[in-house]
């Protein structure tokens, strides 16, 4: 992690600047340290890159263990006066981090599309959802929450962007950060229901298909909108119901599915269902890669939550933040992209 970054972030459960304490670095690079709140909490910085989840004390509690001689007393505290909170996230998000981080492992970061879009696509896309422009974003602090593999928050600042911030909730952050981290791309691990970063930070807020593998989309809306600047724009990409029986299978299947081992997944998918799905595409001209085809599907079965909702309800969201200039940026088949600019006084 680079030091620059420090100004940016905030404990995750009372919004409150952090203090760190440096195990190892190199230059300006933070190799690993130790970060802690107002609340008691504890955060472990491993491998470069900042762990602020609520459990990542109990994720990494090797490396705190070498980190903190008196790591068992904070541990007891924390379970002693927020071991509801601590449960919730250990058991809310551990199917989600698995799900998510196995199927990114599988992207050939040299070869294979991103939804079927290579880059020069992903950044047309990109600017259509969110109304910016090309040279629009020059300078601008970004947000890309849930950045996944990384390769969005990298082109973000190919645009123009001053920095880009990627936070995501498992170790796929890891490769991200390896790939495309730099002094002016950062990766978090964190929670999108609670961001670890100071409020009114960011001039571009962007969460493409992310809130709504959410336990509740509206409540990760409300989580992400605050971090919003003043006059800066706030955008989201969701699922919509798709009137299909395919589409209704696959909610049916889903529903057991996401409860299996994930590899005991990979390999049903593999062999059952991704032989005819590929037939299928190649029929229609589609030229997709088995990586790729292999993410589709585990993007579509192995989530826990994976809700679907209209654009009309987003307007409710954003009116409720604070958000004005309400657009439906793009539709298409599986969903939806809104975006809103934040008032530059309340009203």
């Amino acid at each position: 992690m680079k030091k620059s970054l420090l100004p940016f972030l905030a404990c995750p459960v009372c919004r409150q600047p952090l203090e760190i304490q440096i195990i190892e670095e190199k230059g300006e690079d933070i190799i690993s340290a130790v970060f802690f709140s107002p609340a008691g909490f504890i955060f472990p910085l491993t491998s470069g890159i900042p762990r602020l989840l609520v459990e990542s004390f109990l994720d990494y509690e090797t490396e705190m263990r070498s980190f903190l001689p008196d790591f068992e007393e904070r541990k007891s505290f924390l379970l002693q006066n927020f071991g509801g909170l601590i449960a919730h996230c250990l058991k809310k998000n551990r199917r989600t981090k698995a799900s998510f981080s196995f199927e990114w492992s599988l992207l050939d970061h040299q070869n294979d599309k991103i939804w079927h879009e290579n880059r020069d696509e992903m950044v047309q896309t990109f600017y259509r959802e969110t109304g910016f422009s090309q040279g629009s974003l020059q300078g601008k602090v970004v947000l890309d929450a849930g950045c996944g593999h990384g390769v969005l928050s990298h082109l973000i600042w190919k645009e123009g962007a001053g920095l880009v911030i990627g936070m995501d909730l498992g170790p796929v952050v890891d490769t991200a950060s390896k790939h495309y981290g730099s002094e002016f791309v950062h990766f978090v691990q964190a929670d999108v229901l609670f961001p670890p970063l100071k409020p009114a930070g960011f001039q571009l807020l962007h969460s493409s298909g992310v809130i709504h593998h959410m336990p509740n989309t509206e409540l990760a809306f409300s989580r992400l909108a605050p971090l919003t600047a003043p006059g800066g724009r706030f955008c989201i990409w969701l699922y919509h119901p798709i009137p299909s029986r395919v589409h209704t299978l696959f909610r049916k299947l889903r529903s057991v599915t996401h409860t299996w081992p994930i590899r005991f997944q990979y390999w049903f998918y593999r062999l059952f269902i991704l032989p005819p799905a590929l037939l299928w595409h190649r029929a229609r001209g589609k030229k997709i890669t088995v990586n790729e085809m292999m993410i589709d599907l585990m993007d579509a079965l192995s989530c826990e939550f994976r809700w679907e909702h209209q654009p009309d309800e987003t307007t409710v969201w954003y009116g409720h933040a604070g958000f004005e200039n309400w657009q439906l940026s793009s539709r298409n088949h599986f969903g939806f992209s809104v975006f809103a600019d934040r008032k530059t006084e309340p009203d």
